[in-house]
């Protein structure tokens, strides 16, 4: 399990699927922990912000974006694991719920999102 906080390095947080260089690094151990395609997981591929327990991560199915929030006993026989608390497919929605939710100033990575979740990356 880890203790320390998980940095994220991407190639471009805004289309997942691009993510090749996606890795997780335990910062007291330097290790590279290989992504997850498992949206429950603390090392989820798709997660595009981090604020505190809460985070915002593309849906595997690609069809919206989910706020997902940290369960309380998180530190489990699994690992830290998520629950999702809404599924916005769109950026204003996705503010907005942002705001309800998690009570946190909205993040820059959110507000410069596209105006609806889309799948315009090349396959």
């Amino acid at each position: 399990m880890f203790d320390t906080y998980i940095q994220i390095t991407c190639v471009d947080a805004l289309q997942p699927n691009h993510c090749n260089s996606l890795q997780f690094v335990d910062s007291n151990r330097r290790e590279n922990i290989p992504a997850s395609p498992c949206e429950t997981k603390d090392n989820y591929v798709g997660e595009i912000v981090r604020r505190g327990r809460f985070r915002v991560i593309s849906g595997k199915n690609k069809l919206h974006w989910i706020i997902q929030k940290q369960r309380t006993s998180a530190k489990s026989k699994q690992g830290i694991t998520w629950s999702g608390v809404s599924y916005p497919w769109d950026r204003n929605a996705l503010i907005a719920a942002w705001k309800a939710k998690t009570k946190l100033t909205v993040p820059d990575e959110i507000m410069a999102m596209p105006v609806r979740f889309s799948l315009t990356a090349k396959t």
